[in-house]
Order: C-alpha cells, then sequence, then structure tokens
C-alpha cells in the first residue's frame, strides 16, 4: 500500500518526469533569486535609463498587460513540455536558461537600469492588471535585458525544437512570444534597447551549451 505522499509523486511524476524535476525548480529558484534580491539590494542612485527616439514614440497601451500576464502561464507550460520532451533536451534547456540568467545577473550589478513609469488613470480591467503590476513590481529596476522577454523566447526556441508536441502549440507559443515581447514596451515596464538584449542573452545561453555538450545538470547525468 502507498503513502499519500508515494502517491503525489507518481502522480506528480506522470506530468513531470523525476529526472525533470531538479532543474525545473533550479530554474524557477535562480530566476527569483537573480531578479528580486538584485531588486531588493540595488542602489537606486546608480540606476540609468536608456531611452531611445523610439521609446518616446511607443504609446502606453494598458491592453498588452494581458499578453504580459500570459506570459507566466506561457513558461509554466514551457518548462513542463521541456521535461517531459527527453533528459538531454531538458538538461540542455536548463543549463541554457542558467547561463542566460547569470549574464542577466552580471549586468544588473554592473548596469542597473530602471523606468520611469506613467500615471494609469484610467479604469478599465487592463489598467487594473497594470496598477497591480506597479505595485507588485514597485522599483521598476533590472530592465536589460528583460527577464520576460529571455523567458519567452527560450520557451518559443524549445517549442519550435520539441518532436513531442503539436504544431498548435508551437504557434500559439511564437504568439505568445512576440505578444510579450510588444508588451513590455507597451505597458512601459521595459525599453526598447532591453528586447534585444533579453534575445541575446538567450541565444548565448542556447549557443554556450550547444558548444560544451554537457549531459550533466549541475551533478545530476
Amino acid at each position: 500500500m502507498k503513502s499519500k505522499t508515494q502517491q503525489f509523486l507518481t502522480r506528480f511524476e506522470a506530468i513531470l518526469p523525476r529526472y525533470a524535476w531538479v532543474p525545473v525548480a533550479a530554474v524557477v529558484v535562480y530566476n527569483c533569486l537573480v531578479y528580486f534580491v538584485t531588486s531588493w539590494v540595488v542602489d537606486m542612485s546608480r540606476c540609468h535609463t536608456i531611452y531611445t527616439p523610439l521609446d518616446h514614440q511607443i504609446p502606453f497601451v494598458p491592453f498588452f498587460s494581458l499578453f504580459y500576464i500570459l506570459a507566466f502561464a506561457h513558461w509554466a507550460v514551457s518548462w513542463m513540455l521541456i521535461g517531459r520532451e527527453d533528459k538531454q533536451f531538458c538538461y540542455r534547456y536548463a543549463n541554457a536558461n542558467i547561463i542566460a540568467k547569470t549574464i542577466c545577473l552580471a549586468v544588473f550589478i554592473v548596469y542597473p537600469t530602471v523606468m520611469q513609469r506613467p500615471s494609469v488613470v484610467s479604469n478599465d480591467i487592463f489598467s487594473f492588471i497594470v496598477k497591480v503590476m506597479y505595485f507588485f513590481d514597485d522599483k521598476a529596476v533590472n530592465c536589460l535585458p528583460s527577464i520576460h522577454v529571455l523567458a519567452s523566447w527560450m520557451a518559443m526556441r524549445a517549442a519550435l525544437q520539441m518532436k513531442k508536441v503539436p504544431k498548435a502549440y508551437k504557434i500559439a507559443s511564437i504568439v505568445l512570444c512576440l505578444g510579450c515581447i510588444l508588451a513590455v514596451v507597451f505597458i512601459k515596464q521595459h525599453y526598447v534597447l532591453d528586447i534585444p538584449a533579453g534575445i541575446l542573452v538567450t541565444e548565448i545561453g542556447l549557443f554556450a551549451t550547444r558548444k560544451a555538450k554537457n549531459e550533466r545538470f549541475l551533478w545530476l547525468r
């Protein structure tokens, strides 16, 4: 007779294979450490603004907060599917994520950035979502590179390489990624330059893992 804990673990393993538990958990924990710890300790007097002429031309459009929020669901589903694809695929993407986030960590420390946000005066549902986001992310720091773009771009890249997902998911992943890229600038969470920076660090992480051909994640093989 299995205990309740064993039954839970068996059910959970049907959703996410056991070999993926540590890599996926590490991705989530490291993301929180990189973003939140640096935002808590950042010296605001050292923060830079990096407006381009295009930033001043882009209007504030609260509707895009929908894509910004959907990105979190996109990442969750993506990592579940990455974990289910196969062990090597999972380890490769987890390693790439750690590399990309480490680059972000270095940039956040060496060249901290801050976003100057607009006042949100409308009371529609999308404006309300933006107000909630601004409340919980009140410092508006760690803009460059955009972790939102990084995570969404990686989810899309993984989707396009997966063999066990339907074509509809690949298309949905592309749409959600592009929606997230638009969202970060239309709801004034990021500068235009944060977008290519987020894509670049993702591609560096993926390139590094391809070249290294490392079949381990941390101590796991």
